[in-house]
């Protein structure tokens, strides 16, 4: 009787691999792959952008995952044109092909208008407007800006976006700064991904933001990121600090709310043949008024922190998960 052959598991990146080999342990998610081998997985790291990644190739494995896939949002056009052109003609050749997160899902998350359709759901959002900058010069820009009726401090960032890319502050929309001048322009200018978000500024990102982390549906752990003293973004390059935060002091609203958006997430995706629907969330948020307000939910390549504390039992789960798909 001839043994069964490993499963064989595709990891996508955008640039070239061998690109990424000398800091493969700086990657994020750089754990799984690894993990996936040592279970006995065969386990492939290739480009989306190689042009040797066909439909007939992807077509050959049983999992494609996008979970170090980072700056796929620089190539905000030709993203998902290779995910309706490419990926999804390989689950029709191959119709046990698995795709995590799934690309109905990826599509849905390369853009921020999801938040409309969260918001639609009756999930708390920060007030947000989006602008077509191919319909302004810089005057009607400020002049839009100005007649926005929002009011205080606002955060302007492209739809398409990751990592605090292109996000500036904006403390008033009637009389902006030169520094605020200056943005815009370099936004008009060069362009953006996406349209221009207009964004309430959340005053509880002082206390951090909130990412809870659920693999198969289930919750996993949570990490509070917080700003250095006098900025807004979390991320480390910007002198952002993280903590893992144990289970009992996730604020209570923090854990509803982003249960509620998992559950949403998977009546909306749900798995069919086919398609594996959503495998692993992360929902950005932070505690304000006493609501959860989410910042962000994670699909595609987010950070999931598998390699120490709780993260570690997430990444058995996520393992699991896919091998057993």
């Amino acid at each position: 009787m001839a043994a069964t052959p490993p499963p064989k598991i595709l990891f996508l990146t955008t640039q070239n691999p061998t690109e990424l080999e000398a800091t493969w342990t700086a990657q994020q998610n750089w754990k799984l792959p690894e993990t996936l081998r040592k279970r006995g997985a065969q386990v492939d790291i290739r480009s989306w952008l190689a042009p040797t990644t066909t439909t007939r190739t992807l077509a050959s494995y049983d999992t494609i995952t996008f979970l170090c896939c980072a700056n796929y949002d620089q190539h905000s056009l030709t993203f998902p044109t290779f995910l309706r052109s490419t990926l999804i003609p390989a689950t029709h050749l191959n119709p046990s092909l698995r795709i995590l997160n799934s690309a109905e899902a990826t599509l849905w998350n390369t853009d921020k208008h999801y938040l409309l359709s969260l918001s639609s759901a009756g999930f708390p959002i920060p007030t947000t407007k989006f602008l077509d900058l191919r319909q302004h010069d810089l005057s009607s820009l400020l002049s839009t800006l100005a007649a926005s009726g929002s009011e205080g401090l606002q955060v302007l960032k492209p739809s398409i976006s990751a990592s605090g890319k292109m996000t500036h502050l904006l403390r008033d929309a009637t009389a902006p700064s030169e520094p605020d001048i200056e943005f815009l322009l370099q936004a008009l200018q060069k362009g953006v991904h996406g349209d221009l978000m207009l964004q309430a500024y959340q005053e509880g990102i002082v206390d951090g933001e909130h990412s809870l982390v659920f693999v198969g549906g289930a919750y996993s752990h949570t990490v509070l990121k917080k700003p250095r003293a006098g900025d807004f973004r979390c991320q480390g390059k910007f002198g952002g600090s993280r903590v893992e935060v144990p289970r009992e002091d996730v604020p209570e609203v923090a854990m509803e709310t982003a249960v509620g958006v998992v559950r949403f997430l998977g009546e909306r995706f749900f798995a069919v043949e086919g398609d594996a629907g959503v495998v692993y969330v992360r929902v950005d948020g932070v505690v304000q008024e006493g609501r959860f307000v989410v910042m962000e939910v994670e699909l595609i390549e987010p950070e999931l922190w598998l390699g120490s504390g709780a993260g570690e039992a997430g990444l058995e789960r996520l393992c699991g998960a896919m091998l057993s798909l």
